[in-house]
């Protein structure tokens, strides 16, 4: 767990001057108690439904961009399902978050007259998993077709 933190700090490329502050925040006890306080605040359900309509809003009016910087499209993900396996390398066990976006290109089909017909399916991996548990986005509609196929 203590490797996972670290990590996760390096990660962040934080400047020394950085880490700095964030120690002498962390042992102020005022900040660890507004800090806790925070973290408490947008744990809550209505905490994440204000978030969600926040991103749709912005989606909506077109402020992406302005808010999150250019290139930038926020992907508001639907439910899907978990996949837990494990890393071969260190035995740890890793959870996949399968969740949907009709943003994420649907499945096609190509022909090739070379190579036959080849599928393709577009998938999102969010690239900073937290800990062992990694997001990854395909399209909504691709989540249906194992229920709709005969041979699956």
């Amino acid at each position: 767990m203590k490797d996972d933190i670290s990590k996760s700090l390096k990660d962040l490329n934080l400047t020394s001057e950085e880490v700095k502050k964030f120690d002498k925040a962390f042992k102020d006890p005022k900040f660890v108690e507004l800090f806790d306080d925070y973290l408490a605040e947008i744990s809550t359900p209505q905490a994440k439904e204000e978030q969600e309509l926040y991103l749709r809003q912005l989606e909506n009016q077109g402020k992406s961009e302005s808010v999150y910087g250019k290139g930038v499209q926020l992907l508001v993900p639907e439910p899907g399902c978990v996949v837990k396996t494990k890393d071969k390398r260190t035995g740890e066990k890793v959870f996949i978050n399968i969740c949907t976006s009709d943003k994420v290109p649907p499945t096609s089909w190509k022909t090739y007259k070379k190579y036959g017909n080849r599928l393709k399916i577009a998938v999102l991996v969010d690239p900073t998993p937290v800990g062992p548990v990694a997001p990854s986005f395909p399209n909504t509609e691709n989540m249906r077709i194992p229920y709709r196929s005969s041979v699956i």
